[in-house]
């Protein structure tokens, strides 16, 4: 599971950050390069998280399973709101969001 919950973040970051360098021009639609890099982030992202759910589900005890499993949803949906700040920090910089979500999971 480390493996994969791994290389899913791995192939999820370096996705982002490649992405800046497929930006090209604001003023022309985005190309094919990051239309690939865009799905094969969300691919690696979402195997990662749905991973590490499936885990963290069989890692604690059946006593504080619930608690636990509380708690990750919550620190889940913090990250939820704070991505649409993160991402509004486009207008400023087109490439700013991709580096911050990219990243952390590198």
């Amino acid at each position: 599971r480390r493996g994969t919950t791994g290389g899913g973040l791995v192939v999820g970051g370096a996705c982002c950050v490649l992405s800046v360098f497929a930006l090209g021009d604001p003023s022309e639609s985005p190309g094919m390069a990051m239309l690939l890099l865009v799905v094969a982030g969300k691919f690696g992202i979402a195997l990662g998280y749905a991973t590490i759910y499936l885990y963290a589900a069989e890692l604690f005890p059946t006593s504080i399973r619930s608690r636990a499993m509380g708690l990750q949803s919550l620190v889940a949906r913090i990250g939820g709101m704070l991505s649409s700040i993160v991402a509004s920090w486009g207008k400023t910089s087109r490439a700013l969001p991709l580096i911050v979500f990219g990243l952390p999971c590198l």
